[in-house]
């Protein structure tokens, strides 16, 4: 199995551990930043729109400890 094979499956595994309310929240940031980008006045462009929502998925591991670390 390679490293990104590794990233990916770990990424995944962390997904499945969010809860609706955070699944809910992650969702809504994604759809925005997707809406800014049809709906803008063409200033944000697919570059930053793919990395920006890439930034929205490497914050899921942190929400997933955050919320395991207040049980």
């Amino acid at each position: 199995m390679n490293q990104e094979t590794t990233v990916l499956d770990s990424m995944l595994q962390k997904i499945d551990q969010l809860n609706e309310e955070e699944a809910k929240a992650f969702l809504k940031l994604i759809y925005t930043r997707i809406n800014i980008y049809e709906k803008g006045n063409g200033n944000y462009l697919a570059e930053k729109l793919i990395k920006d929502i890439s930034n929205v998925f490497t914050k899921i591991p942190e929400a997933t400890q955050i919320r395991v670390g207040k049980k």
